[in-house]
């Protein structure tokens, strides 16, 4: 195993130990392409401290990572690309590139409300 991914493992463990129980049932990774992640969350619209707990687990330290969130796993995708019903089905999206220092929750769009955040489409 690489320093990288040992870095990535430990980090993983540690993330999982601060994780309400709670929280850490609130979702689940059903696949994984490249540094493409695929989660399931709870039913309903997921709190943003779950998404985030969510992509601090799944995203190893210091790479670039794309978390997508459902919270129906049944249009859930498991890879890429995406159909036309998961795409709309898509409740969030936390993409980071250390290399750049970008770092970003998106949060779907609510129907006819106009805000000045940024959200997924």
């Amino acid at each position: 195993m690489n320093v990288t991914r040992l870095n990535g493992a430990l980090t993983l463990c540690a993330a999982a130990l601060v994780l309400n129980p709670a929280d850490a049932a609130a979702w689940q990774v059903l696949a994984s392409q490249g540094a493409r992640h695929f989660v399931a969350v709870g039913a309903g619209q997921p709190q943003e401290t779950v998404l985030r707990q969510a992509a601090a687990s799944v995203c190893p330290a210091n790479e670039a990572c794309v978390v997508m969130f459902w919270a129906d796993e049944g249009l859930a995708a498991t890879r890429m690309p995406l159909t036309a019903a998961q795409s709309a089905a898509q409740v969030a999206q936390y993409t980071r590139n250390p290399a750049t220092g970008h770092q970003e929750m998106l949060l779907k769009c609510q129907a006819g409300v106009t805000t000045s955040v940024r959200c997924l489409e």
